[in-house]
């Protein structure tokens, strides 16, 4: 089957295309929810395809956000679930903020309103208490849960034995911490959802030793 023959039964809108200000709703083939991690197909409007991946979830005005990675991909290509970024069908590409609700978007985003988005950081972790060697290292996203006492989520993004995508929940306000100064934080993990299958139980550190990575520049 081909993208362009998939059904897309659900839809998420995104504030960050300049030539729909008020919000661009996107059809996609899986809906965004409460789950750590989204990836999904999506046909936009003028034709285009892509394959959003998130790479951080979160909630305000109990609905659904993300921020996810948009590759461009044919229409004309195979529908299998891409594995990874560098899937030959994938190309180009950049982050959006999506979100589950128009309306709510424009409530959230409307002028005049300043509303509370947790704190969030890329960084790199090492299982353990300490800094390990950079051949150990993961790649995570690390984002504040909305109440300031909700535990904080790590999503891992590559590296260090531990599959890519999955979400752990940490110490609150834990990417505010790591904002905050360059010394390593450390942290115990938990699982925030039921049902992981053994083997990736059994590759989960029960700490984390954590370093905000520095902003990009330009």
């Amino acid at each position: 089957m081909r993208v362009r023959d998939l059904p897309f039964p659900f839809s998420v809108t995104t504030f960050d295309d300049p030539q729909h200000p008020g919000g661009l709703v996107v059809a996609t083939t899986a809906p965004l929810g409460g789950d750590p991690a989204f990836h999904a197909f999506a046909a936009f409007p003028d034709g285009r395809f892509a394959w959003l991946a998130s790479t951080a979830t979160w909630g305000r005005d109990d609905h659904p956000w993300a921020l996810v990675r948009r590759f461009h991909i044919d229409g004309d290509a195979t529908a299998d679930r891409p594995d990874g970024s560098r899937d030959p069908r994938l190309s180009g590409g950049g982050e959006l903020t999506v979100t589950d609700d128009l309306e709510a978007g424009r409530r959230m985003l409307a002028p005049g309103r300043t509303p509370s988005r947790p704190a969030r950081t890329r960084a790199t972790a090492w299982a353990g208490i300490t800094p390990g060697s950079p051949g150990d290292a993961m790649s995570v996203m690390v984002q504040d849960g909305v109440g300031h006492g909700d535990p904080a989520t790590v999503t891992v993004l590559s590296g260090g034995g531990v599959p890519s995508g999955l979400a752990l929940q940490v110490d609150p306000q834990l990417a505010a911490r790591l904002r905050e100064g360059a010394a390593p934080v450390t942290t115990a993990t938990a699982l925030p959802t039921a049902g992981v299958p053994a083997r990736v139980l059994r590759s989960i550190p029960a700490q984390l030793t954590l370093v905000a990575e520095p902003p990009s520049v330009g």
